[in-house]
């Protein structure tokens, strides 16, 4: 996936500036820090401006979440493991049962899990941290990690953003999305809503996967462009059919 890059949204002065009064620990392994942001906690040997980088995307991406979905995160602290090197990345996610995942919410230890990918650098990990925190939101604020069209659905959705004023704007276009689902219809091989919304995990992570992502992340820019409150009320429990 290639989403349109948002520039910068602060500079290594800005980066200091904003995380002075964070504290860094360093951890037993050679190279790894700990950094608590006033949310976060980050496990990272990443480069130093980079762990900030990452932590500030991330207060960031905690305040769109709040504005676009509610609910009471008062109280949370949320953990993220961020690697440098994607072998030593490749091993702790074999560990955690997804090898094969590029990035992964782990919801039995509530952490994000994330490699710092040189050839998207930046931009690209924050998306990811962006699609694995909405995994996190959902689940630490209302209990949720499915039923997979709405979990992937919404960090789809709030992964292709675009940076207005300073403000992290998400449910922006998506060319690889949008071009699944033109040949998806094409084709005849579009899954109706109906069949979408009603799928278990094994079925949706299947050989679909990637169509099954954009047929979620297009349904719930239209829900939220159409009927902004019904995505809370769904993570509230509601039913899609008793709401529209």
């Amino acid at each position: 996936d290639d989403p349109r890059r948002a520039p910068p949204p602060f500079n290594k002065r800005d980066l200091e500036e904003r995380s002075k009064n964070w504290g860094i620990q360093r951890l037993e392994s050679p190279g790894w820090r700990l950094l608590l942001s006033d949310t976060f906690a980050l496990r990272s040997d990443i480069p130093l401006d980079e762990l900030r980088a990452a932590a500030l995307h991330l207060e960031m991406f905690l305040k769109t979440h709040q504005r676009t979905l509610g609910g009471d995160s008062s109280d949370m602290r949320f953990s993220v493991h961020l690697f440098r090197d994607p072998e030593e990345y490749r091993c702790y996610a074999k560990l955690r049962g997804v090898p094969e995942a590029d990035s992964f919410y782990d919801p039995t230890s509530a952490e994000v899990v994330v490699y710092l990918d040189p050839l998207t650098g930046r931009d690209g990990l924050a998306r990811a941290l962006m699609h694995e925190f909405s995994h996190q939101y959902i689940h630490r604020v209302f209990g949720k990690t499915g039923p997979p069209w709405l979990a992937e659905g919404l960090a789809e959705f709030f992964r292709h953003y675009q940076l207005a004023d300073g403000t992290v704007v998400p449910g922006d276009e998506s060319g690889p999305h949008r071009e699944r689902l033109q040949t998806a219809l094409k084709v005849g091989t579009f899954v109706p809503a109906e069949y979408l919304v009603a799928m278990g995990p094994e079925e949706f992570y299947g050989a679909q996967g990637l169509l099954l992502y954009a047929e979620s992340w297009s349904l719930i820019r239209h829900l939220l462009a159409r009927h902004p409150k019904v995505t809370p009320q769904l993570l509230s429990g509601k039913s899609l059919s008793d709401l529209l």
